[in-house]
């Protein structure tokens, strides 16, 4: 009786252990992130003399190899409601009104508006298990940043279409993406999120030939930041799994 108890204790160990290994062996292949990020930033450099807070959403296609360096492409839309200059300042009157078409208080407002396209490399070192861990990660690609004048009535000319380029302050260039934070991918590929510090380094250079309120050519030389906190749901494929046992 104790052999046969001793014999089956045994064998559901095995069994378990097998399971465990499997289940491990799938756990440490490769794996197909789609994650959708949202953060909080602050401006740095040039671009806190033009703009306030902005607020960032992002969409990254990235690749975790079995050894957990990273390989990846992001996409990042970053918008605020706070600009420090008044590029309108030569349409209002003395009370600082702008007047639309009807000969009425223009409703207008002036938005920061910016995006980023790149690629980067990056790798997870391990804490709690094999997946998890600190993330870091260094992209490099296009960045671009602009005032969007939000005319709510569309009542103003001077803004309108091709006008707008006269106040927006464009510029563009080359954008450097840094990040440290912290990934979880959980045992039961159920739960998967990131969180850290992300950073946006822009060497960009104005790119108007003319705008009205300086009435000069806008063609600055920038040095243009953003930083701050970013969170992301990641949608895990396990590549080395059979189709049926995807968990996402």
């Amino acid at each position: 009786m104790k052999h046969s108890l001793f014999i089956t204790i045994l064998l559901l160990s095995l069994m378990h252990q097998k399971a465990i290994s499997q289940n491990d062996n799938s756990y440490k292949g490769n794996i197909f992130h789609v994650a959708l990020g949202y953060g909080f930033q602050l401006p740095f450099a040039d671009m806190k003399d033009l703009y306030g807070n902005n607020w960032n959403v992002s969409l990254e296609l990235e690749n975790q190899l079995p050894s957990n360096y990273l390989f990846g492409l992001e996409g990042q839309y970053l918008f605020g409601s706070v600009v420090n200059v008044d590029v309108l300042r030569r349409l209002r009157n003395a009370n600082g009104d702008i007047y639309g078409n009807d000969q009425s208080i223009a409703s207008i407002d002036l938005r920061e508006r910016a995006f980023y396209i790149g690629a980067y490399i990056g790798k997870v070192l391990p804490i709690s298990h094999s997946r998890s861990g600190i993330k870091l990660k260094l992209g490099a690609g296009y960045f671009q940043n602009w005032i969007r004048i939000q005319d709510n009535n569309n009542s103003v000319n001077q803004v309108f279409g091709e006008y707008e380029k006269g106040y927006d302050r464009l510029a563009f260039g080359i954008g450097i993406n840094p990040f440290l934070g912290y990934q979880y991918i959980s045992e039961n590929k159920r739960i998967n999120f990131y969180i850290g510090i992300d950073a946006m380094i822009g060497i960009t250079k104005g790119r108007r030939d003319y705008q009205y309120d300086t009435m000069l050519p806008y063609k600055d030389d920038r040095l243009d930041g953003v930083a701050g906190i970013k969170a992301g749901w990641i949608l895990p494929f396990f590549t080395t799994v059979h189709a049926d046992e995807l968990f996402y």
